[in-house]
């Protein structure tokens, strides 16, 4: 009986566990987006929506960043490889000739973590992959010695399939570790040898595999050993991700990689989605997202960005359908002139899982946009840039400044008209005279409806409402014989 409590109730963990790593799996993921660099408050306020939306199922930050990387791509790392992993290698290689085999695996697997962690830079500087070998095979010899027979083989095959050119002598390794690599190699060569095919859009990438360079894309690497390899493409100085493909035996493991969201996708410092302008967030965002939420199968995206609406920043926040590619909402939360309140990131976020509308939440293109700046709409992609040149808050001044220089031109001419060019002496009148009575007038006529303007828009940004409202402005100058004007016409 207790034989039997104790089956089913491990039957029952076992079954909660699942259901629960299968509601994770089916869980919305949360992704940040912004063009150029991050805002400096962006972590404070995707937190706090983050905190706002409570339990709810969700997979952002960490988890996610790990997600991405075992099933999409990886980062390639930064440009720079600090001093401490050659220090590492050394450190390692010290340790193991003192026989302190533990210590020589822990500063060589640390040295390995750093080189892997760099990929686009150990492929574009082979003295690194140098280091690399050698902290493999340091690794292989150290994990022997320490009666660790299985990493060691792990590491072997690793040297293996990454340097297959390089070969070990007598000459210059110990007789153990020469007689392990070869037994190694003996039981990667009795499998079937593989093929990885690697495709791109664009085409004509330069891909690099195990960091080194093989091929422009498309095509296909055949003769490989069986196991994990990383494949990473460059475009010029612009530099794509890692993506992890397997290799069976007597098969072909293949990977098919969008350039653009290499480049776009960020899981560093952040995780979303950036790009460098806002015409490219708008034609790119939603299948970007859509693709990073297909491969975690993810029913939906949650992206977050910033935007700027009414001349003041907002929080945007759009929810993606991956089945169909389309936005389902989006909504945004304004974050001028006061802050928002812990109640509006929470209304917020009901809107975003719920679809929920509250006050306070401007719903945009009737919950059906894409979240990203529409051209011509006065916002900013990056969120950080403020109002446009053409807002009222800027042209505002930019009108006032032209109509009082315009309007003092237009005054100078008017009283220049019908004075002489010349001196005249002896009390004659000069033959020639200024005829500037025509452009006088439309100058003035100009800077007063160039006033006129100024005094509308400082009205309008003075009492801009919730709602949006349409504003335009049309300054139309006349000149004919005798005559000049101009026609003005304001609506908002």
């Amino acid at each position: 009986m207790m034989r039997l409590s104790l089956s089913l109730a491990v039957a029952a963990a076992t079954a909660l566990g699942s259901a629960q790593t299968a509601r994770a799996d089916g869980a919305p993921i949360l992704l940040e987006t912004h063009v150029g660099l991050r805002p400096k408050d962006a972590r404070e306020h995707v937190q706090t929506l983050i905190r706002a939306m409570g339990s709810a199922p969700l997979r952002h930050g960490d988890a996610l960043r790990r997600e991405i990387g075992s099933k999409v791509s990886r980062s390639a790392g930064p440009i720079k490889i600090g001093s401490s992993m050659r220090t590492r290698v050394e450190d390692g290689r010290r340790q193991f000739i003192m026989g302190n085999y533990a210590k020589a695996i822990v500063s060589l697997e640390a040295a390995r973590r750093e080189l892997m962690a760099h990929v686009g830079t150990v492929a574009s500087n082979q003295s690194y992959r140098d280091s690399l070998h050698q902290a493999l095979l340091f690794l292989a010899h150290a994990y022997l010695r320490n009666k660790q027979p299985e990493p060691a083989a792990d590491r072997i095959g690793e040297a293996i399939r990454s340097f297959a050119d390089r070969d070990l002598s007598l000459s210059r390794h110990s007789p153990d570790l020469v007689t392990f690599y070869k037994k190694v190699r003996r039981e990667l060569g009795q499998q079937k040898r593989g093929t990885l095919a690697v495709s791109t859009r664009p085409k004509g990438l330069a891909v690099f595999i195990n960091e080194q360079y093989r091929f422009v894309s498309p095509s296909t690497l055949a003769d490989l050993h069986p196991g994990k390899y990383r494949v990473y493409v460059q475009q010029g100085a612009r530099r794509g991700r890692v993506h992890e493909v397997l290799v069976n035996p007597g098969a072909e493991g293949s990977v098919s990689i969008d350039f653009d969201l290499d480049t776009a996708l960020r899981t560093r410092s952040y995780v979303g989605l950036r790009y460098r302008d806002a015409g490219e967030q708008r034609q790119q965002l939603l299948q970007h997202a859509a693709i990073v939420g297909r491969a975690l199968d993810a029913p939906t995206v949650i992206v977050i960005g910033f935007r700027t609406h009414e001349g003041r920043r907002a929080l945007t926040g759009t929810v993606i359908s991956t089945s169909g590619t389309r936005t389902v909402r989006s909504g945004m939360l304004a974050l001028e002139p006061a802050a928002p309140s812990p109640d509006a990131y929470k209304a917020l976020a009901r809107f975003l899982l719920a679809g929920q509308s509250a006050p306070g939440i401007v719903i945009t293109d009737g919950g059906k946009g894409a979240g990203a700046p529409k051209a011509g709409d006065g916002s900013s992609g990056g969120g950080d840039d403020g109002p446009g040149f053409f807002s009222a808050r800027v042209f505002k001044w930019v009108t006032l400044g032209l109509g009082v220089a315009a309007g003092a031109a237009g005054g100078v001419l008017i009283g220049l008209d019908g004075t002489g060019t010349c001196d005249a002496q002896g009390g004659q009148a000069c033959p020639e005279q200024y005829n500037t009575l025509a452009p006088g007038i439309t100058l003035a006529a100009v800077g007063g409806a160039l006033l006129a303007t100024s005094v509308v828009l400082f009205i309008v940004d003075a009492k801009k409402s919730k709602a949006a409202r349409r504003r335009s402005a049309l300054i139309s100058p006349w000149v004919s014989a005798g005559s000049a004007g101009v026609v003005g016409r304001w609506s908002f």
